[in-house]
């Protein structure tokens, strides 16, 4: 493979695409401006007569000003392997910066690795989500010239060939993927089945933990029971109990589940998860969705077809007894 400028200084730094951005700003000043005019062109973006770039600013990752303008006309997050912060504190960044800016013209909310997989933009209404095959359709558009975008479209291509050798289990290139990022494209491929069947509250999810790092497709967030795949290939019952339940209390949940469970589907399908500690969390039972462990990466031990329809299967009994 030939050097790659992108590929060398880290593809997962986000702050490296926002500075190829910034620096397509400061080509069209300098007045080479095809490459930016084709790239907002393809984004559905206006580009500023005289766009100026502010990375960081305000802690937004990108800002584009019209000149010397006080407020900017475009707002771009980047994410690649991580996510949207202030969430869980209830203060996420799309909807902190599209409140303190509200006559922004255009913001971009940019995933273009795990973090596509990750969530979408809190702030739905304001920030658009543009998804690594959006920007890379866009970025193509941009006329072969400058070696360093070329590059950037490479690097770009690169990892969609990366998530889909993940999804058909070729494992030629393995030494070549970040950490964390085979299995949550395997699961990523999941989570966009799961979109594509509309059920009712289940919002599923992926994530990391831990520096192996383990990965987690959680499918409902904040409820219990609930459901989640993560390394062990598995789809795993899972209940989170109150910090005030006994543990008398927690066995009788438990056991009320691996009841259901047991009954509702057959042995070969589901493994009832007995004994061990009891803590803030306990997995109750698991099943046999189709996925295995190979080496701790993910695989399809059956077609993609079959684990979309036994996942299918089993949420549609999980819904029916637990509701949305």
């Amino acid at each position: 493979m030939s050097a790659n400028l992108v590929s060398s200084i880290g593809y997962s730094l986000g702050k490296l695409h926002t500075g190829l951005l910034a620096y397509l700003c400061d080509l069209h000043r300098s007045g080479e401006t095809e490459p930016l005019e084709a790239l907002f062109r393809g984004l559905g973006v206006r580009v500023p007569s005289r766009p100026t770039p502010r990375r960081e600013w305000n802690s937004v990752d990108l800002a584009i000003f019209e000149g010397d303008a006080a407020s900017p006309c475009i707002l771009i997050e980047m994410k690649v392997d991580d996510h949207e912060h202030g969430e869980e504190a209830g203060d996420p960044q799309t909807i902190r910066y599209a409140t303190a800016h509200p006559n922004c013209e255009s913001c971009l909310f940019i995933t273009l690795g795990m973090g596509e997989y990750f969530n979408e933009p809190c702030d739905k209404q304001r920030f658009r989500w543009i998804r690594l095959r959006d920007f890379i359709a866009a970025l193509d558009l941009v006329p072969n010239g400058v070696p360093v975008v070329e590059d950037w479209k490479r690097a770009l291509h690169n990892e969609v060939d990366l998530q889909e050798r993940a999804w058909r289990n070729d494992r030629s290139r393995l030494a070549e993927y970040r950490a964390g990022t085979w299995n949550i494209y395997v699961l990523g491929w999941i989570q966009k089945a799961l979109w594509e069947m509309h059920l009712p509250g289940i919002g599923p999810r992926c994530f990391t933990c831990g520096s192996r790092p383990d990965t987690i497709l959680n499918l409902g967030w904040n409820k219990s029971p609930y459901l989640e795949i993560n390394n062990n290939g598995r789809l795993n019952l899972k209940l989170i109990f109150d910090e005030h339940s006994s543990t008398d209390e927690k066995r009788l949940l438990i056991q009320k589940e691996a009841d259901w469970a047991s009954t509702s589907f057959s042995p070969g399908m589901c493994r009832i998860s007995e004994g061990g500690r009891i803590g803030y969390s306990k997995t109750v039972a698991s099943f046999d969705i189709g996925l295995s462990v190979e080496d701790e990466h993910l695989k399809f031990s059956a077609s993609q077809e079959e684990v979309t329809e036994r996942l299918h299967d089993i949420l549609r009994l999980f819904i029916a007894r637990n509701g949305s």
